[in-house]
C-alpha cells in the first residue's frame, strides 16, 4: 500500500465532508466542513499533498475559498477568541523582540479594539460579517509580519 492510499477517504466518497480549500496565496489543502480543520502533511513524500489534491480534483471534490468559509461560519464568541489569540501573539512579539517590532505589531492589530467593542454590544448580522472580515485581514497581516521578521 502506498502512502497516498492512506488518504483515499478524501476523494473516494467515504468521507464526503472533505473538500479542497484554498487561501488567498492560492495554496490548496484538504479541509473538513464538519470539523473546520485542514489536513496538513508534515512528513513523507514532498509531493504527497499535490497528489492528494490532484486525486480530489479528479474525483470532483468541491473547492471553496477558506476565507469566505471562515467569515460566514464565524460567531461573535469565535471572533472574540480569535482576537484574544491575536492579542497573545502581539504580547509575545512585544516581550520577545525589539521595541520597534512590538510597536508595529500593536499598530497592525489596532482595528481589533473597535471590533471587540462592536462584538460585545448588540450587533446586526452584517456587522458580524464585517467584523469577521476585519479579524481575518488582521490575522493574515500579522502572520505575514511574523513570517517576514521570523517571529
Amino acid at each position: 500500500m502506498s502512502e497516498l492510499d492512506h488518504y483515499c477517504y478524501l476523494w473516494d466518497g467515504t468521507a464526503p465532508e472533505w473538500v479542497i480549500a484554498h487561501s488567498e496565496r492560492k495554496y490548496h489543502f484538504p479541509f473538513s466542513l464538519r470539523t473546520g480543520q485542514g489536513l496538513g502533511i508534515l512528513d513523507g513524500d514532498p509531493d504527497l499533498m499535490d497528489n492528494i489534491i490532484q486525486h480530489m480534483r479528479e474525483a470532483g471534490r468541491p473547492v471553496l475559498d477558506y476565507q469566505d468559509w471562515s467569515v460566514y461560519s464565524s460567531t461573535a464568541p469565535d471572533l472574540l477568541r480569535s482576537i484574544d489569540t491575536i492579542s497573545k501573539q502581539v504580547w509575545r512579539i512585544r516581550t520577545h523582540s525589539t521595541r520597534e517590532l512590538g510597536a508595529r505589531a500593536v499598530e497592525l492589530t489596532a482595528p481589533l479594539t473597535a471590533v471587540r467593542a462592536q462584538l460585545e454590544a448588540p450587533h446586526a448580522e452584517e456587522a458580524l460579517l464585517q467584523a469577521a472580515r476585519t479579524v481575518w485581514a488582521v490575522r493574515q497581516t500579522l502572520l505575514a509580519f511574523m513570517r517576514a521578521h521570523r517571529l
